[in-house]
């Protein structure tokens, strides 16, 4: 049986995460997953996003993993899982075509996101969104705080994942 640990960090920013989603997110047209088998359309393996979302009408097999591509996904970096967050699976996610990837770095308090470019067939770099003091907030108000969630045409402050 395969275990996967984790610690309070990573915990704590998949939950918060999942939370700002599921408020803003229409049940009828999608469903919110953290951790579920997935195993993409065309592949011979087996990924566990932290956080994903799939159009609600999602396929899965007799063994209860999900068989239709996510449209969103995040993976929260561990010190274990990095090289692994940051270059492997983001390729891969590219390659079924997730429409957002964020990476969300529970240590540095900050989320990358990254979206589909249909013409290119490419995860493109978006933006990098820090979550910073009040204090940092006074001189550096320029800094963008509200994260832009494409498929759900929302936003979310990263101060809805990072506490202070």
């Amino acid at each position: 049986m395969l275990f996967r640990s984790t610690n309070l960090f990573h915990y704590n920013a998949s939950d918060k995460l999942s939370d700002a989603i599921k408020k803003r997110l229409d049940k009828s047209k999608y469903k919110l997953t953290e951790d579920v088998c997935l195993i993409p359309e065309g592949y011979d393996l087996k990924l566990y996003p932290d956080v994903a979302v799939f159009a609600s009408n999602f396929k899965y097999s007799s063994s209860g993993a999900i068989t239709t591509n996510p449209i969103f996904v995040a993976e929260i970096i561990s010190p274990s899982s990095r090289r692994k967050d940051t270059a492997v699976k983001p390729k891969i996610y590219e390659q079924i075509g997730v429409k957002e990837y964020w990476l969300v770095d529970p240590y540095g308090k900050c989320v990358t996101a990254y979206m589909y470019n249909e013409s290119s067939h490419a995860l493109e770099y978006i933006d990098t969104y820090q979550k910073l003091s009040a204090e940092d907030l006074e001189t550096m108000p320029d800094e963008p705080q509200d994260m832009r969630l494409d498929f759900l045409d929302v936003t979310i402050n990263i101060s809805e994942i990072f506490e202070e």
